[in-house]
């Protein structure tokens, strides 16, 4: 073996290159990453998430929503529909929500329809909605109280992490294929049994 092809050798070890491959921990630092909102979930924060809801009223938008029970696909229905789905859609909030893992969603809070009637369930979420605008807020299901119990955080001081997007972006990424403009979409000609 010639003496070149022992450094060689030497320098093919592992011990010798392992320092200059490894990763290190300001590794997105290192190159230029910009996160990209793919999807946005619509629903209710998990019961074990800690959430805030953006305070500013541009970030929120009341309308009718259409939820099918089977497979709980939401969809925002136009305007002039809403006479001929009254039984069928509700009137909600949609708020933006983001956790402390930094997930954004749409919330859709239920509101009170044209006969003005509320519950507990549109009460509580509401509260919820409210507090989690300047506190990282956490609801969750108690079966014996029959309601769900909302918790703020007294030790988390971070402010949460918006997405960098506008709200208007939001919307159209988390109803992708999700908004009924025509009498003759698929979904509705499936709830008067045409298909």
């Amino acid at each position: 073996m010639s003496d070149e092809d022992k450094t060689k050798n030497e320098t093919d070890k592992v011990e010798d290159w392992m320092d200059e491959f490894r990763l290190r921990q300001d590794f997105d630092n290192l190159i230029s990453i910009e996160s990209i909102t793919a999807t946005v979930p619509v629903g209710k924060p998990g019961p074990q998430d800690w959430f805030r809801i953006h305070s500013d009223a541009n970030w929120r938008f009341q309308t009718a929503m259409l939820e099918l029970k089977d497979d709980k696909s939401v969809y925002l229905i136009s305007p002039h529909l809403w006479p001929d789905l009254i039984d069928e859609i509700k009137p909600v909030i949609l708020f933006t929500g983001v956790t402390r893992q930094k997930k954004v969603f749409i919330w859709p809070v239920r509101i009170a329809g044209p006969d003005g009637t509320t519950d507990k369930y549109m009460e509580s979420d509401l509260i919820a909605a409210k507090q989690a605008e300047s506190k990282w807020t956490r609801r969750y299901w108690v079966p014996t109280l029959k309601s769900h119990k909302i918790m703020v955080a007294t030790g988390i001081t971070a402010e949460p992490e918006w997405p960098k997007e506008e709200f208007k972006t939001l919307l159209d990424i988390a109803f992708k294929d999700k908004v009924i403009r025509d009498r003759n979409h698929p979904v509705l000609k499936t709830l008067r049994g045409e298909i």
